[in-house]
């Protein structure tokens, strides 16, 4: 429990400060000086970012948690992993269960809750810092461009409405922490192996579930030499490392021949309807 406390709180730590400069970056694109920021501000700035940013990794984490306690499993707690003030400030969250999942609904339920989950908080801090996210001109705009998925653009249209010719919007760092979780969602949704995505796909085609890796990998890989989104070339990479240790085949469950039912079936389709409206081929440029 002290470990998984203190990696939480560092990760408060690193997304704080991440968030403060994604408050300065805000705020000099509002043109407004930040010289007399003192320290006590900038943390304070910062939890527009943490805040809804760790809200979505809670939720995706005890989505799993949940889950896996419904069905009688015993996982981890989730190990929060943080990372340099950059960007987020955390790689994420995960949690371990040791042995095999009794059969291939445990493992889709188990796979499911966590995007679930955690896509709804992303949606609703996302719509909530578009409300605070002004339109400026684009001349005025500053730092990196963000990939627009269906469903920031629909939000977007939702809360700020149509965006005049020239103009654009200057993301708040609550939006931002939105927009990060579905990146997220995106990237754990991709059918490759040990990722959500890798697990719910093998629970509803079984071995086929390779070719979807296979599939997978080879997108990201077009991503990156094609359209140059050289943001996926470490997420590529680990996922390249997972599958050397892990093999392209998915471990069965105890009990691999009970199918899914119809009402997984039709959860599995909105998974795979989260998964496009928050895709984006190239999330940063």
């Amino acid at each position: 429990m002290n470990r998984h406390l203190a990696l939480f709180f560092l990760t408060v730590v690193t997304t704080t400060a991440a968030g403060a400069g994604n408050y300065v970056g805000f705020l000099n694109g509002l043109g407004l000086p930040t010289d007399g920021l003192g320290a006590f501000a900038l943390v304070l700035s910062g939890l527009w970012f943490s805040i809804p940013f760790l809200a979505f990794l809670t939720a995706h984490e005890f989505g799993h948690y949940g889950m896996a306690r419904w069905h009688g499993l015993r996982p981890t707690l989730p190990y929060y992993l943080p990372f340099i003030p950059l960007l987020t400030g955390s790689l994420g969250a995960v949690i371990f269960f040791r042995g095999r999942f009794p059969t291939r609904r445990v493992l889709f339920d188990f796979a499911a809750g966590g995007p679930l989950a955690g896509f709804v908080v992303a949606v609703v801090a996302l719509a909530v810092g578009l409300h605070w996210s002004p339109v400026i001109r684009i001349a005025d705009a500053r730092g990196d461009w963000l990939g627009e998925p269906l469903m920031y653009r629909w939000l977007q249209e939702l809360v700020i409405g149509a965006v005049p010719s020239g103009k654009t919007v200057l993301v708040h760092p609550t939006a931002l922490a939105g927009w990060f979780g579905l990146l997220f969602t995106m990237m754990n949704l991709l059918p490759v192996t040990q990722l959500d995505g890798g697990h719910i796909t093998y629970a509803v085609v079984r071995r086929h579930s390779r070719w979807f890796s296979v599939g997978g990998l080879g997108a990201l890989l077009f991503f990156i030499l094609w359209w140059h989104a050289y943001t996926w070339v470490l997420w590529t990479a680990v996922l390249f490392l997972i599958i050397r240790l892990v093999g392209w085949e998915h471990p069965p469950a105890e009990n691999d021949d009970l199918p899914l039912d119809p009402g997984r079936l039709i959860v599995a389709a909105l998974l795979v309807a989260i998964f496009v409206v928050c895709f984006m081929p190239v999330p940063m440029w």
